[in-house]
């Protein structure tokens, strides 16, 4: 009976460490898309501000800019960088057709401001790509190191 009790508690045991595994694991997977969908997302939202920028400077009509990447992932945009993704939208509409000419100066001001922000967020996160990159190779120097200071080892005499 008690040997039935024991074998239970150690099934159970197992069964819940198994499954906490098993959801830190998935949780780690996770972070780690969600911060890769963040980067390239950073990307390009990057890219098309600057991209509607330029098409502000060389006075493109509005119609004639290529949104197609803002049309289809604004909302994802905002989900990660939701003050940035207003300023854009805002952006946008204050220089929509009659009121184009009336804040263009204004407007590209504010992309300006907004694209240097935006580049500094990308710097962040690829500087601490960076830093994670730089631990790791000191402490693989150390360990190179490390075995390197001990005296070499004579090969077995036959």
């Amino acid at each position: 009976m008690n040997d039935t009790i024991y074998g239970a508690f150690i099934g159970c045991g197992a069964t819940l460490a198994g499954t906490a595994l098993t959801l830190a694991y998935q949780a780690f997977k996770d972070y780690q898309k969600d911060k890769a969908m963040k980067a390239a997302l950073l990307e390009m939202f990057i890219a098309s501000a600057k991209s509607y920028e330029e098409s502000l400077r060389c006075s493109v009509p509005q119609q004639e800019w290529n949104s197609s990447f803002w049309n289809r992932c604004q909302l994802e945009v905002t989900k990660y960088f939701p003050n940035e993704a207003v300023e854009f939208n805002d952006i946008i509409f204050k220089t929509s057709f009659f009121l184009r000419g009336a804040n263009r100066s204004d407007c590209l001001r504010r992309l300006k401001h907004l694209i240097s922000a935006l580049s500094v967020a990308k710097a962040k996160t690829q500087q601490t790509c960076t830093k994670k990159l730089l631990r790791w190779l000191q402490k693989m120097h150390s360990k190179i190191q490390h075995s390197s200071s001990s005296p070499p080892s004579r090969p077995p005499v036959l």
